[in-house]
């Protein structure tokens, strides 16, 4: 966890939400047309202000940008790690802890309620950022000398593999949705953690540029990289389930990662 005397608590917030606030009301504009059973002014509304509801035919609290609902979350935790960076870091982290932790407990007692946007930003994902927390706290302390290039090489090919077994289990019918789960929650451990531990190179080299260039793009990749596919779902409804998968990878990874790159 950053300390108070590395940032300052209103300019972390104003880089985070400046971050990502714009693309993704920029994908909201983008993606509401293809959505047009779901589209009213109070979902379009509600999407752009990130505030969880329920359209019609849709799961509570998905946006008009489906992919967009984790950024509710974010929405939630950052104005609390503001707070606890104006704290000392010990009060901070178990200030967010208790207030976390607690928030969850209610919700999984029901005493929040159903269908409300209190329990919904109270469920159990929301922890993982205690646990990104947690392994701020471990890197700051790290002694550990994993090189950078093969971290982020090591982080690509386990992304690439847990993709792969995601897409695999549209085509075995025997692996259960938990397994994929599973997989991809591992996957993501290492693939972070791999990251998170190597160590800072003091000079610039090719690998360092494209992983922190790819780093500094990740949300930008994230927001935008359904919209391709959900274009060629509207453009050729009937030939997507042939050549979804085929056309996505080449084409939402290159939109996705050229309008991460530049914005």
């Amino acid at each position: 966890m950053t300390s108070p005397s590395q940032a300052r608590p209103n300019d972390f917030l104003a880089r985070r939400l400046g971050r990502i606030v714009p693309l993704c009301r920029l994908t909201i504009l983008i993606a509401a047309p293809l959505f047009p059973a779901q589209l009213s002014l109070g979902t379009f509304a509600a999407s752009l202000l990130f505030i969880p509801h329920h359209a019609p035919g849709m799961a509570f609290g998905i946006p008009l940008n489906p992919i967009g609902w984790t950024l509710q979350y974010e929405l939630v935790f950052y104005p609390l790690f503001a707070l606890a960076l104006a704290l000392p870091r010990r009060i901070g982290i178990a200030l967010i802890a208790a207030i976390l932790g607690l928030w969850v407990v209610a919700v999984s007692r029901g005493l929040l309620g159903h269908d409300n946007a209190l329990a919904y930003l109270g469920r159990p994902i929301i922890l993982y950022f205690l646990a990104a927390m947690a392994l701020g706290v471990v890197r700051e302390r790290w002694r550990g000398n994993a090189a950078g290039p093969l971290a982020f090489a090591v982080s690509l090919g386990i992304a690439a593999a847990a993709m792969a077994a995601a897409c695999a289990s549209r085509f075995l019918p025997g692996l259960a949705p938990s397994s994929t789960t599973a997989i991809l929650a591992v996957a993501t451990v290492i693939a972070v953690s791999a990251c998170a531990f190597s160590r800072n190179a003091a000079s610039g080299g090719r690998a360092q540029s494209v992983s922190r260039a790819v780093g500094d793009a990740t949300y930008s990749i994230y927001l935008t990289h359904l919209l391709p596919l959900a274009l060629l779902a509207v453009a050729m409804p009937a030939a997507v389930s042939a050549v979804a998968l085929a056309v996505f990878v080449p084409v939402g990874s290159l939109v996705a990662v050229g309008s991460g790159l530049l914005i």
